[in-house]
């Protein structure tokens, strides 16, 4: 069953599904690699691109609600002049 998530809450849901259940699997998954959530189902793809999962996501579920980072961050990007760990 497909579930809309209003979109102020989208990060907040992705973070969820991937703390409960994407994260347990991905002990051997490359940290620099993309995570595509669909937050509308929990379905999820992984790619070395940034492209590859949420094309993927979207020829299964036309109408998916994606979140996109990275394996081993929240975010996908990071913006700005410098980095903050």
């Amino acid at each position: 069953m497909t579930t809309i998530v209003p979109a102020g809450s989208i990060s907040d849901q992705a973070e969820a599904i991937f703390e409960a259940q994407i994260k347990p699997g991905l002990l051997d998954a490359d940290p620099e690699d993309f995570l595509a959530i669909d937050v509308n189902t929990g379905d999820y793809e992984i790619a070395r691109d940034d492209m590859t999962p949420g094309d993927r996501l979207r020829e299964r579920h036309p109408d998916a609600r994606i979140f996109l980072r990275r394996v081993g961050d929240q975010a996908a990007y990071t913006v700005g002049w410098g980095y903050r760990p």
